[in-house]
């Protein structure tokens, strides 16, 4: 799909459609579009992972049912029958006692420092993920976001989200064929006629510009060597306008 195919102001309307913003003549007039284009479903679709991804992960409060269900379930558990009386026939020496203690104690702090660094791993994580969640949903409802899609020569398709006011600009790669062993993808930033290398990626997902979009003619890709390089060594497999 080429961009000709997107009037200007139906790319403007993409990100009123995301949050539900455009009036009903506005969103009918969209969605007859995404009607007879699968590509910008899709892309509405990989956008919309974005935006759900920031009120997943910003979520605090648990579901109604989950007390209910939690309590339902500590019904159902049987108690264990009364514990028989146990006569004790030897009496345990003072050491030995010490030693399960210590070793009962040497447990619990070791369980229980696993346990604290899980929860710091799990916290540090979701805030990161939330983080980057909330960064792309700033960069798609920017005033002047565009969606700048693309066919791949391996049938693969994506899209270049920029802003230029926020000076930002993301990759949206999806159903791309992986690179050989020791290959990678690189984008580079048209300026002036000059490449300027950017970000390097394996394989589909999002895929933040390094540079500034700003004074940017176009996107390009190639396939360069693992880690990228500082001109393209291979052919141009695209090019988005900006």
């Amino acid at each position: 799909m080429t961009d000709e195919r997107i009037p200007a102001d139906l790319h403007g309307l993409l990100g009123g459609y995301l949050l539900d913003a455009l009036t009903d003549v506005e969103r009918q007039q969209f969605e007859r579009h995404l009607a007879s284009c699968p590509d910008c479903r899709a892309e509405v679709g990989e956008l919309r992972e974005s935006l759900a991804e920031v009120s997943r992960l910003t979520a605090t409060a648990p579901p109604p049912a989950l007390r209910e269900q939690v309590l339902a379930r500590a019904r159902e558990i049987r108690p264990l029958p009364p514990n028989e009386p146990v006569r004790v026939t030897a009496r345990r020496s003072p050491w030995g006692w010490r030693v399960v203690a210590a070793a009962a104690a040497l447990v619990a702090v070791i369980a229980g420092g696993w346990a604290i660094n899980q929860q710091l791993d799990a916290r540090q994580q979701a805030g990161v993920r939330a983080a980057q969640a909330q960064r792309e949903a700033d960069l798609l409802t920017a005033p002047d976001a565009v969606v700048r899609p693309v066919q791949l020569p391996d049938g693969g398709r994506g899209s270049v989200v920029v802003s230029r006011s926020r000076g930002q600009a993301m990759f949206l790669a999806g159903s791309m064929s992986a690179p050989p062993t020791g290959r990678a993808y690189q984008l580079w930033l048209m300026k002036d006629g000059t490449p300027v290398p950017d970000a390097t990626f394996d394989a589909d997902g999002r895929i933040w510009l390094r540079g500034d979009p700003n004074g940017a003619a176009a996107v390009a890709i190639t396939m360069e060597p693992a880690g990228g390089s500082q001109t393209p060594t291979m052919p141009v497999l695209a090019a988005i306008p900006l």
